[in-house]
C-alpha cells in the first residue's frame, strides 16, 4: 500500500477517474482528499459501476453534517 501525504488545501481540483471502487476504503480516501482540497475546491469522483456507490458516498458526506 502506498501512503500519499500532502498539506491541507493544497488543491483546487482533485478527481478519483474509475479508481475509487478499487480502494479498500472509499470513505477514508474521500475524508483524506477533502482535507487536502482548498475552500471551495472541486473533487470529481467517476466510478463505473455508480448507482450503488454513488449513494453510498452521498449518504457518507450527509453524515458528515
Amino acid at each position: 500500500m502506498i501512503e500519499v501525504v500532502y498539506p491541507e488545501n493544497s488543491f483546487d481540483f482533485i478527481s478519483f477517474g474509475a479508481v475509487l471502487e478499487h480502494v479498500y476504503s472509499p470513505a477514508d480516501s474521500i475524508l483524506r482528499t477533502l482535507r487536502w482540497l482548498k475552500p471551495n475546491g472541486i473533487i470529481h469522483i467517476e466510478v463505473p459501476s455508480s448507482d450503488w456507490l454513488i449513494n453510498k458516498i452521498i449518504n457518507f458526506i450527509t453524515n458528515l453534517y
